[in-house]
């Protein structure tokens, strides 16, 4: 009886908002399910932004689903990349495009992609949620993402945002002779 009465005093949010949560979407599987969740509950504390107990249950939510969704990508990464053992790189030249690179370095066991430029080398390492496709650094503030695309490695798209300002284009490459 005691118990009862507790739950309609002091009902326990976490509990109700991920049963809530599961009934709306299902129960998440994949990571950007596990970054959808995340994202409700950060646009539900905007909504409930006076409820204390709400906001902490929701905090909590948000803060695993974050870890989840991180640690799915992870796993999908190292189960991508467990398929090429191969060492080396296929070595392009930029052809065609705004002026970004000298050379543009495919490493053959997927993990980065190296460009050369005038000033030196960058490695840009894989990251999202389809691995393979999005490669990502970032320097000063400002990220620099290489997106592989069913023209590649002949043609990719690179993308440069410092939160302020936002550019995008491709780049033509042909093999290194």
């Amino acid at each position: 009886m005691f118990k009862f009465i507790n739950k309609i005093i002091n009902p326990d949010y976490y509990v109700k908002f991920v049963r809530l949560l599961d009934k709306q979407s299902g129960s998440p599987k994949e990571a950007s399910d596990w970054k959808i969740r995340a994202f409700t509950c950060e646009y539900l504390i905007k909504e409930f932004g006076n409820d204390e107990k709400k906001v902490k249950a929701l905090n909590q939510i948000k803060k695993e689903s974050e870890e989840k969704a991180k640690q799915l990508e992870i796993q999908n990464q190292k189960k991508y990349l467990s398929k090429f053992t191969e060492k080396g790189c296929d070595k392009f030249v930029q052809v065609g495009g705004r002026d970004f690179a000298l050379e543009v370095w495919f490493h053959k066991d997927k993990s980065n992609i190296t460009v050369i430029t005038k000033n030196g080398s960058v490695d840009y390492k894989m990251f999202g949620e389809i691995p393979g496709i999005w490669y990502c650094h970032t320097f000063g503030g400002v990220r620099y993402e290489i997106t592989l695309g069913i023209k590649s490695p002949k043609q990719i798209l690179i993308t440069i945002d410092n939160e302020i300002e936002f550019d995008s284009f491709s780049i033509n490459l042909e093999p290194k002779i």
